[in-house]
């Protein structure tokens, strides 16, 4: 039972890292003056169809991850009597509450949506917009359902978005304010330049605000429910 839940955590733990991997192994480039198509990452490594094939299949197994993961966990209620599956689960559910003892799976999708706007689109500005409205909806969902048994945890995971989602805006802020001054595009560039740090302040501001929000109204309900009493 001990190694079902080594090889569980095991699975959660390292999937951002086999995404990576799978990933690099499918971006290719050209090699100059005609000299064929490479691995980035490897550039000694063939591009052909039989190394770029089989490695989409693989990462297309491992975007199935989280899906398989909600099903099991769903699925294997029913069967929590037996020994290797009661041993996953508990190792699974321990942290989040009953009816969100799936939330590992929502872990995984946001590991995987991150690595597929690293990996795949193009312009480190998109990367990084495209970054931020994954965090936002993460730390949106998080807010909302608050998953986790104890105040602390859900507390420490809505901080870690915070912090990620502010480094992630602050680097895209900080590029385009050097792309500005060093471009000379002239009356252009001031207009450009404001308009990427107000695009870059809504994104850092909109979730601190809902998280605002949301916890003004906990505490409303908690105070006429107190006063009701």
């Amino acid at each position: 039972r001990r190694y079902m839940q080594v090889f569980a955590f095991f699975v959660i733990d390292f999937y951002p890292t086999w995404l990576l991997l799978v990933a690099k192994a499918l971006r290719c480039q050209d090699l100059p003056g005609g000299g064929g198509r490479v691995v980035w990452s490897a550039p000694v490594q063939g591009c052909s169809a039989l190394w770029w094939w089989p490695a989409l299949g693989v990462l297309v197994l491992l975007a199935l991850v989280p899906l398989g993961l909600f099903v099991f966990v769903k699925r294997a209620v029913t069967v929590r009597e037996w020994r290797l599956v009661r041993s996953v689960l508990q190792m699974l559910e321990s942290c989040f509450k009953e009816k969100f003892n799936w939330w590992d799976s929502n872990f995984l999708l946001r590991r995987l949506l991150l690595v597929f706007v690293v990996s795949f689109v193009p312009g480190d500005g998109r990367q990084r917009a495209l970054a931020q409205a994954v965090l936002a909806l993460t730390l949106t969902a998080q807010t909302i359902c608050e998953p986790f048994r104890r105040g602390l945890d859900n507390i420490c995971e809505v901080t870690c978005l915070l912090i990620l989602i502010f480094l992630c805006g602050l680097k895209r802020g900080d590029k385009a304010t050097r792309a500005m001054a060093f471009d000379d595009a002239g009356e252009n560039a001031g207009w450009l330049r404001e308009i990427d740090l107000l695009g870059v302040s809504v994104l850092l501001t909109v979730p601190y605000v809902f998280l605002a929000v949301h916890y003004v109204g906990k505490a409303q309900a908690a105070v006429s429910l107190s006063e009701g009493g």
